[in-house]
C-alpha cells in the first residue's frame, strides 16, 4: 500500500488544482475551507458525509487518509474518524478483507483505544473482516475484547450496541451456535432500528432468529422474540409456519405444532437444522406443553398435577411423564416436588416467560376465579365465626 506523504495543507491544496472544473471540486474546497480554518467539528461531519456517499463524492480515500486525515485526526471526535476509515476501507477494499484488515491496521490506535466507543467500533469492524477473510478465531478474540468493553460500559450508544451484535450475531451464525445466535440477533434487534435495515436483510434475520429459537437448547421463552414486528411480519411471508411454529411453542399447544408440521412439512426438511434436531425440537415443545399446565394454562393445570394429567396434555404414555418432569426440573422450567409413588407433580414455581396479550387475559380470569373463591372461603369462615361466638 504505497502511498505519497504529503503535507496535509499542500496535499488537499493539490487535489483542489486537479480538480478543476470536475464534480469533486465543490466538495474538496469545502475540505480546504475548514480545514485552513481548523474547523475541526464541521470538517469531521463533512469528511463523513462524502465518504458515505455511494458512491462517494471524491476517489481516492485512502490517500486522503494517509495524506491528510492522518495528520489532524487526533482532533476529531474518535467515533466519527473510526466510522470514516470503515467507510473509506469498504470503498477501497470492497471484498478484500484482508487489504482492508491493513488498512484499518494503520491508524492511529492511541486517538481510538482511549475512546471505549471508537475502540468497540473498530474492533467489531475488524471482527466482520477476519470473519469475512475465514478467521473465525481472530474473529472470537477480537469480539471477546469488544464483549468485555460494552459489558462494562453502562453508558453507549445505541449504534454502537448495534455494531457490537451484529457482528456478534454474524460470528455465532457461522459458528452454528444457535443459542448463543438466538440472544446476540435479540440484542441487535433492541439496539437497531427495524427501518434502517433493508427488507431483504429484516426477512433473513427474522428467518434465522425464529429458527435458532426452535432448535436452541436452553430457549423456552418465546414471547420475547414475537414481540420484535421484524419477527411478526413473517406471518406474511412464505415463511408464516415459522411463525405459526413459535406461536405453537409459546402456547405449548402440540396440536399447532403438529399441524404445522404436517403442512409444511416438505419446507422444513430443507432446513438442516429442523432436520438434525427433530427429536429434541418434539421434546422441547413437550416441555413448553408441562410448562403452560403447571402455569394453569391447560386443562386441570397449576398447583398439584397427576401424571396422568400431564400425559394426556403432553400426549406421552404415563410411563414417560417421569422423565418429562426431572428433564423440566433440572432445567429449571418448573420447580417443586415430583412423588413417584402417587404418581404427581406439586408445582411451587415456573421459569417466568414473556406472555402476550392472550395469554395475560387467560391469567386475569384465573385470577378473578381465585378471587371469587376465596371471597366464598371467607364468608364461609364469617359465618363459622359468628356460630362459634353464640
Amino acid at each position: 500500500m504505497d502511498v505519497e506523504i504529503l503535507d496535509g495543507g499542500a496535499f488537499i491544496a493539490q487535489r483542489v488544482n486537479d480538480a478543476g472544473d470536475g464534480p469533486e471540486a465543490a466538495p474538496l474546497t469545502r475540505i480546504a475551507d475548514l480545514y485552513t480554518r481548523a474547523l475541526w467539528h464541521q470538517l469531521t461531519e463533512e469528511l463523513k458525509t462524502m465518504v458515505a456517499a455511494n458512491p462517494p463524492a471524491i476517489s481516492g480515500l485512502t490517500a486522503l487518509y494517509s495524506s491528510f486525515i492522518k495528520e489532524f485526526e487526533a482532533k476529531l471526535n474518535p467515533v466519527s474518524l473510526v466510522y470514516i476509515l470503515i467507510d473509506i476501507a469498504a470503498t477501497d477494499y470492497a471484498e478484500k478483507p484482508t487489504e482492508a484488515i491493513d488498512f484499518l491496521s494503520i491508524t492511529n490506535k492511541p486517538v481510538i483505544e482511549t475512546d471505549t466507543e471508537a475502540h468497540i467500533l473498530m474492533l467489531s469492524e475488524l471482527a466482520h473482516l477476519h470473519l469475512a477473510a475465514g478467521d473465525t478465531d481472530q474473529a472470537s478474540a477480537l469480539l471477546g475484547t469488544a464483549r468485555s468493553l460494552v459489558e462494562s460500559s453502562s453508558e453507549l450508544a445505541a449504534a454502537i450496541h448495534s455494531a457490537f451484535y451484529r457482528v456478534a450475531s454474524e460470528y455465532h451464525k457461522r459458528m452454528g451456535t444457535a443459542a448463543e445466535f438466538y440472544r446476540n440477533a435479540l440484542q441487535l434487534l433492541a439496539y437497531t432500528p427495524v427501518d434502517s435495515l433493508p427488507p431483504v436483510e429484516q426477512l433473513q434475520l427474522a428467518f434465522d432468529v425464529a429458527i435458532a429459537a426452535v432448535v436452541g437448547e436452553d430457549i423456552y421463552n418465546f414471547g420475547e422474540v414475537l414481540s420484535h414486528a421484524v419477527v411478526t411480519a413473517l406471518a406474511g411471508t412464505e415463511h408464516a409456519w415459522l411463525h405459526q411454529l413459535l406461536v405453537a411453542f409459546q402456547a405449548g399447544d402440540l396440536g399447532a405444532f403438529d399441524s404445522v408440521c404436517a403442512s409444511a412439512a416438505s419446507v422444513m426438511n430443507t432446513q438442516p437444522a429442523l432436520v438434525a434436531g427433530a427429536d429434541f425440537i418434539r421434546q422441547k415443545v413437550t416441555l413448553c406443553a408441562l410448562m403452560t399446565l403447571a402455569t394453569g394454562g391447560g386443562q386441570g393445570g397449576g398447583g398439584v398435577l397427576s401424571f396422568s394429567a400431564i400425559a394426556e396434555s403432553c400426549r406421552l404414555p404415563v410411563e414417560e411423564v417421569d422423565f418429562l418432569v426431572m428433564r423440566a426440573l433440572s432445567l429449571g422450567l418448573v420447580s417443586g416436588v415430583m412423588d413417584g409413588v402417587d404418581q404427581k407433580l406439586t408445582v411451587t414455581r415456573v421459569q417466568p416467560r414473556v406472555v402476550g396479550r392472550e395469554a395475560v387475559g387467560g391469567m386475569a380470569q384465573r385470577l378473578d376465579a381465585w378471587c371469587g373463591s376465596l371471597d366464598g372461603t371467607v364468608k364461609f369462615l364469617e359465618g363459622e365465626s359468628v356460630g362459634l361466638v353464640n
